[in-house]
């Protein structure tokens, strides 16, 4: 979004401005206070922000204005009758249209071809993925993972950047007139219909009226003979009903995969461990896999695929993904069409598409190191969606394991849920689901209708309708064991989401689980002590200090974050592929990484003159003519590492600036010691150092800089150094880089580690433990747990005989050497600790703390390092949404 003054912005919506309320009376309307974005959480707000007030089915955001002028917004959209609130406010009959209205108004004023995605399953596979294709070859943005719906579409609209050439937008519908709306709004120039299936029908007449209103996207795409030329409708042929709806559409209709200028999945090889499987290979027309029918003959081992695609050029080029879906394939592949038909070089495809990985929106896959696999898809629920992940399901199941479905049911299909119903039990009938349980969901009619079909089917099944999600996890604790597949299957806010984090529990002895509603306060802490006018930057380097990159950040983006910051320029085209958009900071980048860093439109910083050149020639040969690339100045103002003297800033700015092809937006410095209250002269020497480093360019004409200096330490300790934006990255996590920190801001600790005993032992005095025998039992009888986590998953050596954990709220000395897998405690605190029990390595769980700074210390290193190690076997759970 642009910067808007609030008159211009109330000229747009036509509402009138007002002024915010003091104690006197109100003041005058606030008409030059400029906003940069939107939001309609009070609690996460992005910087510069109008907080649109809308009413809820629960909450009002007119009972939140206080709360949003508290955590950055500079005004707000609200109803007419509203009184003077806290903060400037334009007024409107209705938020919702007027924020529609500010959205159709940008997209027209500031963004370039864009392309509509709808359908009833698949939007946002295929828009990230054609997102995907489309960055580094043209300016892109596409919609923040679903955002589709009435609010959703002009929020991504208003968060694309000016400018951007090809937009991708999802476009979904829950009525009758929804459309109508979305299309006044994104006003398409192509448009991709993935399918007409049954999610809604309750709310329409029949198919064909669903499909007509989901077309109706599309009905102006003409616009005269050039536009004409121009846009097209890409769909998947085969649906006579589709196709006769669209025939009245005045655009070009593209049907994959018949039409000839569309490329072409001529073969698909699944992937098993490391390699590809010997006779794997089999007909893309045909589906089927070798060995028989659901997917029994398939290599289960394996997540990836190799597609082959022949392309129109007549060349076939192998596309490598990380799925086993062949559902989502084929979305994938109406991105790949439709990315040919916006001008994608296919060379340029193949590559975007090397080992991509489908966002986590649906289907996630989990394996425990038990050997048990979780298919998680709780995204939708409608009959389409569930045939594919009872599909996807029997593909992935290793032979000789249990396949288990759990089914919360369906929503909104009117009077065809019976026959629906009923048809997902014979489905899952025939692909031979040992034990289906039925929760919730459609009521016990339906359910029961699905149990009977499922029966019918398979009579040597197991099928129950339950009452509730507490039954089912009883359930599922006493009937998985290693080899098992379960399938957790019901609409997005059905309590079997619950239940899947309990089956995760259950699964991976050793959990990091990251509280997003911790990172969340975190964030809006540091907010409020920057003020609005100071971005935040959140640092995800190193699989966001061992959290997880492409999840994490993706939540960040949405999560009001203005930048991100990463180490290197594959990390940064990991999120880029991945859909994120944000800027991202790059702050190590280096001359072999100049193409990475343009094609993908990164944001390096320029800390060398032997930098210039080759990201300058970089941007020439991936920019479009007059786009230069943008770079933030690094000083070395005392830290040493990387960056230029201050004295020196002024002419690498002139020499990025001649290059033509490089446009120096930011300023930055790191602080070496601002945790550190005995070195705070020192911290205070390199800011003035900073300081005279953005007075020289200043006074040479570049001015509006981005200028940041301040990680956590500084951010929370001098308020001088926040400057335009603070760089959080340990702080995002509730830990503190020292106690003077601790002292300057509250966070909430977002980052807990947890194992489960595996076996309990009882050894006699005079035993020895672990290598080295370095710890002798002195007690007669000294009962020991054995964790299954040891130095390769994160804990550090150094704890051996010195650690310990909490079992229960107890501690649980670690006894001898700690070992690649694992580590031995002492339960004699512990009495009742038994094989299952957990214990805690640090953070907070169930009343229990253990700080990741206590133990960081015990170890001799530091909390960075305590996060940063975390090893790929531990299960990253996320709670707290």
């Amino acid at each position: 979004m642009i910067p808007l003054p609030l008159d211009r912005l109330a000229a747009i919506v036509g509402g009138e401005l007002r002024g915010a309320a003091t104690a006197a009376s109100p003041a005058p309307p606030a008409a030059g206070a400029v906003v940069e974005a939107v939001g309609v959480d009070s609690r996460r707000l992005p910087r510069q922000s109008l907080f649109v007030a809308l009413r809820g089915r629960e909450r009002d955001g007119h009972d939140f204005l206080e709360e949003a002028a508290a955590n950055g917004a500079v005004a707000a959209l609200v109803r007419a009758a509203t009184p003077a609130a806290a903060l400037p406010a334009i007024a409107v009959d209705e938020p919702l249209a007027a924020l529609q209205r500010l959205a159709a108004w940008y997209r027209r004023a500031h963004l370039g071809r864009v392309v509509a995605v709808t359908g009833s399953n698949g939007k946002t596979i295929v828009k990230d993925a054609l997102y995907a294709q489309l960055v580094g070859t043209f300016a892109a943005a596409a919609s923040p993972g679903s955002f589709n719906s009435q609010l959703g579409v002009p929020l991504a609209v208003l968060a694309a950047p000016p400018g951007t050439a090809v937009a991708v937008f999802e476009a979904g519908i829950s009525a009758p007139g929804e459309m109508a709306a979305l299309r006044r709004i994104l006003a398409p120039d192509c448009g991709i219909l993935t399918n007409v299936g049954l999610a809604h029908i309750a709310a329409f007449q029949d198919r064909r009226h669903l499909a007509r209103e989901k077309l109706s996207l599309f009905a102006e795409m003409s616009g005269g003979a050039a536009a004409l030329e121009a846009g097209w409708l890409l769909f998947p042929e085969g649906d006579a009903m589709v196709d006769e709806e669209a025939a009245a559409l005045p655009c070009r209709l593209v049907r994959y995969p018949g039409d000839p200028s569309l490329p072409r999945l001529v073969a698909r090889r699944v992937a098993v461990g490391s390699g590809w499987s010997a006779g794997s290979e089999w007909s893309a027309r045909s589906g089927e896999v070798p060995g028989g029918g659901g997917g029994r003959g398939s290599a289960a081992s394996g997540l990836h695929e190799r597609l082959e695609v022949r392309f129109p050029s007549g060349r076939v080029r192998d596309l490598s993904v990380r799925t086993r879906s062949a559902e989502i394939v084929e979305d994938l592949m109406l991105a790949v069409c439709a990315a040919l038909l916006l001008g994608v070089p296919e060379e340029r495809i193949a590559d975007s598409l090397r080992d991509y990985v489908p966002p986590p929106t649906r289907l996630e896959v989990w394996r425990s190191p038990a050997g048990i696999v979780l298919v998680n898809d709780l995204v939708s629920a409608d009959p389409i969606s569930v045939r594919a992940a009872l599909r996807t399901t029997s593909e992935l199941a290793p032979k000789g394991g249990r396949k288990v479905f759990v089914f919360g049911g369906m929503r909104e299909l009117g009077p065809l849920a019976g026959a629906e119903y009923a048809a997902v039990g014979a489905l899952a009938g025939e692909y031979r689901f040992d034990a289906l349980l039925l929760v919730g969901g459609g009521g016990g009619g339906e359910l029961a209708a699905t149990r009977d079909a499922y029966l019918a089917a398979h009579p040597a099944g197991q099928a129950a309708v339950l009452p509730g999600v507490d039954e089912a996890r009883r359930r599922l604790r006493s009937l998985l064991a290693p080899g098992d597949t379960l399938l957790l299957k019901g609409p997005r806010h059905s309590g079997i989401a619950a239940a899947a984090l309990d089956v995760m529990d259950a699964m991976a002895p050793n959990r990091l689980i990251v509280d997003l509603g911790a990172v969340a306060g975190n964030v809006a802490s540091f907010r409020r002590a920057a003020g609005p006018r100071t971005r935040i930057l959140a640092m995800v380097k190193a699989l966001s200090y061992g959290s997880e990159l492409v999840r994490l950040s993706a939540w960040l983006s949405e999560a009001g974050i203005d930048h991100l910051g990463v180490s290197t320029a594959d990390e940064g085209v990991e999120l880029r592929r991945a859909g994120i958009q944000l800027p991202i900071l790059v702050t190590l980048p280096t001359p072999e990484e100049a193409e990475k860093l343009a094609r993908f439109e990164l944001l390096p910083a320029l800390y060398s003159f032997a930098l210039v050149e080759p990201l300058a020639a970089a941007a020439r040969a991936a920019l479009p003519p007059g786009r230069p690339l943008a770079v933030h100045l690094k000083v070395d103002t005392g830290m040493h590492r990387v960056g230029v003297a201050p004295g020196e800033a002024l002419a690498l700015a002139q020499a990025a600036k001649a290059t033509g092809a490089l446009r120096v937006t930011g300023l930055m410095t790191h602080l070496a010691s601002a945790e550190d209250p005995a070195a705070d002269d020192d911290t205070r020497r390199q800011l003035a150092l900073f300081e005279q480093a953005r007075a020289d360019l200043a006074a040479a004409g570049y001015g509006g800089l981005i200028c940041h200096a301040a990680a956590t330490a500084a951010a929370a300790r001098f308020p001088e150094a926040r400057y335009d934006m603070v760089r959080l990255g340990l702080g995002l996590f509730g830990l503190y880089p020292s106690p003077a920190v601790e002292a300057a801001i509250p966070l909430q600790l977002a980052v807990t580690l947890l194992s489960r005993i595996a076996e309990v032992r009882t050894l006699a005095r005079g035993d020895r433990v672990g290598y080295g025998g370095t710890y002798t039992v002195t007690a007669e009888r000294l009962r020991v747990g054995v964790l299954p986590i040891g130095y390769h998953d994160g804990v550090p050596w150094s704890l051996s005989n010195r650690g310990a954990a909490l079992v229960g709220d107890r501690p649980a000395p670690i006894l001898g050497r700690i070992s690649m897998d694992s580590l031995i405690v002492d339960l004699a605190a512990a009495p009742d600790a038994a094989p299952g029990s957990e214990a805690l390595l640090f953070g907070a769980h169930h009343g229990a703390v253990l700080r990741p700074e206590q133990v960081a210390a015990q170890a001799g290193t530091i909390p960075y390092e305590l996060l940063a190690r975390l090893g790929p076997r531990i299960q990253r759970v996320y709670v707290g949404f």
